[in-house]
């Protein structure tokens, strides 16, 4: 009664003897399964290991996010390096205004210093949360922490530790050498 389901199959003449299918799932109406106001905070490495083309991939998927907010939505960024920077103090209500001021500080990201993963984490748990409102924390990043904790597993347990569940966290790594054993244990 809330979920509609499509299917679709394809078979490439380039490779008769596979055939690959895609799945939808989506809610049947609005009413029926309404879509709660989150809050969003997206968190950028901008250390040196970000180089400038890297940069500016994350810098146009970051662009991306903010066209994927609704009414109702906060949302938040943060540059981390050796230390953090917000764009906003707080949780900022989704708006005309907001939107500009969010896009350039994307504008001003630049690629320096040391990576320190684990105080920006720290830091987002700090953003604070409101009970019945999801908390998605977008996490870009190599994973390849050089200043503060850099053992993946320090940073994995006193996460997981503080963290209890509320906020949750999605890893999105780029380049040849990603640590997608930390990554991927943040996002599980």
């Amino acid at each position: 009664e809330y979920l509609q389901v499509a299917t679709r199959v394809f078979r490439s003449a380039n490779e008769p003897d596979y055939l690959y299918f895609e799945l939808q799932i989506g809610r049947r109406s609005e009413a029926s399964l309404p879509v709660l106001p989150k809050d969003l905070l997206l968190l950028q490495d901008c250390s040196e290991s970000m180089t400038p083309w890297k940069l500016a991939e994350c810098k146009r998927g970051l662009i991306r996010w903010l066209e994927q907010l609704n009414p109702g939505d906060r949302f938040n960024l943060m540059a981390f390096r050796e230390t953090s920077t917000r764009c906003f103090d707080a949780w900022e209500p989704f708006s005309t205004a907001s939107k500009a001021k969010a896009l350039a500080f994307i504008d001003g990201l630049r690629a320096q210093g040391s990576t320190d993963v684990y105080a920006s984490l720290q830091e987002a748990l700090g953003q604070g949360f409101e009970a019945g409102r999801p908390v998605l924390v977008a996490l870009i990043t190599d994973g390849r922490p050089t200043a503060g904790t850099t053992e993946s597993t320090a940073i994995l347990e006193g996460f997981t530790k503080a963290n209890q569940g509320n906020l949750s966290v999605f890893a999105l790594g780029g380049g040849q050498r990603v640590n997608r054993f930390l990554l991927d244990l943040l996002s599980y």
